[in-house]
């Protein structure tokens, strides 16, 4: 029996599974809702979060619209996160040490430029909530590629909670 990587995130009541059947893979998956918490403005927001932004990434939420900064903000978020559970480390790493250059498609980890990586990103829309999803998969060589979805990838899957829940109580 081979090895199996595999990470498993959540967001409200979404969870994702992605994984690797590849030998000595890494993978991590991050799931995020495109909303801003309740009662708080977008602005305040984007304060609570600013220490694990780098001014490039600050810089790109400026001058867009509330909706293109929050799908920024979120790529950017998801990203970070997808790669810092790849690495088996997840919140303990310092956020402001992963770049992520949304426009330009660059990922850069203490200013230099990222190797050996592919970051799949793609949206989905679970019950009228559209969520944000990155898997990050470490390869051995190679240029890091960012690849765009426009419907998740045969390894990715998603389920609502409760589904999970339901079957598990039986």
């Amino acid at each position: 029996m081979s090895a199996l990587a595999y990470n498993i995130t959540h967001d409200n009541g979404l969870i994702a599974l992605a994984f690797d059947k590849e030998p000595g893979s890494s993978i991590g998956v991050d799931v995020m809702k495109i909303a801003i918490p309740r009662n708080e403005s977008f602005d305040d927001f984007i304060e609570s979060m600013e220490d694990q932004l780098t001014p490039c990434e600050l810089g790109l939420l400026k001058g867009v619209d509330e909706a293109e900064r929050l799908k920024i903000f979120f790529w950017m978020w998801t990203l970070k996160e997808a790669y810092t559970k790849a690495l088996g480390i997840g919140l303990g790493f310092d956020f402001k040490r992963v770049e992520f250059r949304v426009p330009t498609k660059q990922v850069y980890v203490d200013g230099v430029l990222l190797k050996s990586w592919i970051f799949n990103m793609v949206t989905i829309d679970v019950a009228g909530e559209s969520y944000q999803v990155v898997v990050a998969e470490h390869k051995v060589d190679g240029e890091t590629r960012i690849v765009e979805h426009t419907s998740p990838p045969d390894w990715l899957s998603c389920f609502a909670a409760n589904t999970i829940a339901q079957e598990a109580l039986l």
